[in-house]
């Protein structure tokens, strides 16, 4: 029987043990480290069948607190079955099904004669065993190789398939987003690292979109003010030829006029010389006429 609280995880061997409030093993939530399902990998020997119902936990072993031990260590025999390598615990195995080599992103596998292959039963990366072989150094080390000291792991046999699915994903929500005692030296595996470096990537792409798009905005705003200047300029030069054209089409006006009221009196003063000068002869000749009837000899 296993009971969750806000806090802690109880484990009883009985229901008696449950009703008296005895468990004989305590785990502290906020010292979980991960849940999840198992694969066949984890448990490769255990019935296929029941692999659907099995899930793990992985706690930091502080967090514990049990009377005796239940689970016993794993001897030596079963623990050189495993080919450890940078924190790793490898099983060998062949993959059937579609699956990328997490070293080289090669395919790592075939329907019918697949490539011998290697995955830990830690943190679940999957490579070459070529890799290994030629002792490369592109395998990262383990992310979740918590030393033993530290952190432990638990198998749990669920009553069905929906009671694992429902217990892992109740527990995952109850696990803190940072493990209480993370290794400073875990490396992420490739794939989280080629993740990472993406969205770095990303980022820098993003950033530097975003200096482009401020340059061009402040280059089209100094445009958009020398259009404006020019535009400005040109308005100025219009206006000026405007006033300079109205002021001389004014002065020309003026000076018409000006020389109309000079003809205007010229043709006057004309006339009254005209008429000035046609009375003299005229007085001329009446005094020539009295002048030539004058009686000289009466006089």
């Amino acid at each position: 029987y296993i009971v969750v609280s806000s806090k802690k995880i109880l484990f009883y061997h009985s229901e008696q043990d449950k009703e008296q409030s005895n468990p004989y093993m305590v785990l502290d939530i906020d010292k979980l480290f991960h849940v999840r399902p198992v694969t066949q990998t984890d448990v490769y020997r255990a019935d296929s069948k029941d692999i659907p119902r099995i899930f793990q936990i992985l706690y930091d072993n502080e967090g514990e607190s049990k009377k005796e031990q239940e689970f016993p260590v794993e001897s030596a025999g079963e623990k050189s079955n495993y080919i450890c390598h940078k924190g790793h615990e490898f099983i060998p195995t062949l993959y059937h099904f579609p699956t990328n080599c997490e070293a080289c992103m090669k395919p790592l596998w075939h329907m019918f004669k697949p490539p011998p292959a290697l995955e830990c039963r830690r943190c679940h990366i999957k490579c070459h065993k070529d890799h290994m072989d030629k002792k490369e150094e592109i395998i990262a080390p383990c992310k979740v190789n918590y030393d033993i000291s530290t952190a432990k792991n638990l198998l749990l046999l669920a009553s069905s398939t929906e009671e694992q699915q429902k217990w892992v994903s109740r527990l995952g929500k109850k696990i803190p987003k940072k493990p209480p005692t993370p290794d400073p030296f875990a490396r992420s595996s490739p794939r989280t690292s080629l993740k990472v470096t993406s969205r770095k990537n990303l980022e820098s792409s993003a950033q530097q979109l975003e200096r482009e798009k401020a340059l061009l905005q402040h280059k089209n705003a100094e445009y958009q003010q020398k259009g404006e200047q020019e535009a400005d300029k040109k308005q100025n030069l219009e206006n000026e030829e405007k006033s300079r054209a109205a002021n001389f089409e004014k002065e020309i006006k003026n000076k018409l006029h000006e020389m109309e009221e000079r003809f205007v009196n010229m043709e006057k003063s004309g006339t009254g010389q005209r008429s000035q000068g046609s009375s003299i002869p005229q007085k001329s000749q009446a005094n020539k006429s009295a002048y030539n009837s004058y009686n000289w000899g009466a006089n």
